[in-house]
Parts: structure tokens; sequence; C-alpha cells
């Protein structure tokens, strides 16, 4: 006996019209796949509903935190604190440019990174923070944010697990 759980071709139906024009937008080469009609158009719209002013859509999170370490000057030897549980992209972020990564430890009721264990951990050689909102539940950025201000360190702010998470009424990222 076959079950069909999957009713792609209802779910479908009502954009049929718009993916088979943009397949053919794509095909026909009237706008490309990178940095096209439809990367612009993603970019306009998600920095909208994040409430940014840019967004630049790239092909992973592990090359958005890479060249977000690069444009802040981070070079080999110098350390990023990273949450000890997150996706392996945010510590290889770090290692693909030769930092040291320093796990912090996670808070157990959410593994969110413990922002009243950062202090202990900021050495002189210490750089960045990368705190990761994950789960869908937001960090307590505004605590580790002040910690970075006060040690100079810049922050980086990995939201691609918690899309639309919120502090307040502000959006993450």
């Amino acid at each position: 006996m076959k079950v069909n759980f999957f009713k792609q071709n209802k779910i479908n139906q009502k954009y049929r019209t718009a993916i088979i024009n943009a397949v053919n937008e794509l095909i026909d080469g009237s706008s490309s796949i990178v940095l096209g009609n439809f990367s612009k158009q993603f970019e306009s719209l998600y920095s909208d509903y994040i409430g940014s002013k840019y967004c630049a859509f790239l092909s992973n999170g592990l090359d958005a935190l890479t060249i977000a370490l690069k444009v802040l000057g981070l070079k080999s030897g110098d350390e990023v604190l990273i949450p000890s549980h997150t996706y392996i992209a945010t510590w290889l972020s770090a290692l693909n440019i030769g930092c040291v990564i320093i796990p912090i430890p996670v808070k157990e009721e959410n593994l969110l990174i413990d922002e009243n264990k950062i202090k202990s951990y900021i050495t002189s050689k210490t750089k960045a923070i990368i705190p990761v909102h994950i789960y869908g539940n937001p960090a307590n950025i505004e605590k580790i944010s002040k910690i970075a201000n006060e040690n100079n360190l810049f922050v980086i702010d990995d939201a691609a697990q918690a899309h639309g998470a919120k502090i307040g009424n502000k959006k993450i990222g």
C-alpha cells in the first residue's frame, strides 16, 4: 500500500508561474545565479526583515564568519572566544585564518554562551567574541557587547541558527 504524505503538487501550485519564470530567467541569462536579480531581491527583503541597513548574500555561514574576521583584521595567533557548543563553521572560520579558539562554557538550560564566564577567558591576545544565537534562542548580546567594549574586542554576532529571534522588539543579527 502506498501512502502519499507529501503533496508537492498542491504546495507548489500557487507558485508554479513564478518558479517557471524564475528558472527561465536563469536559463536565458537575463539573471545571474550569483549577484543576480534573485540574490539582490533576497538581500533587500532580508535586510528589511531583520531591520538592518545592509545584507550580503553569501554561499554559507562559514564564508560569512571568515570574511567578517578578515575584515576586522584578525590574523594568525589572535584569540577568538567561541561557545563550546556551536555548529563547526563557527570554529572553522577562526581556525581557517590561524586564530586560536578559546572555547567558552555554555549554559546548560539553553546551550548559549555563558556571558558570566567570558571575562575570565580574556587575555591580551583576545581580539573577538563570536556569540552564537542557537536553536532560535538569542544570546545575551547586550551584556556580551558591554564586556567587549570594556575590553576593546570585536563582536561577530552569529545568528545563522536563530533567524528572526528577538531581544525585546529588535531582531538579532
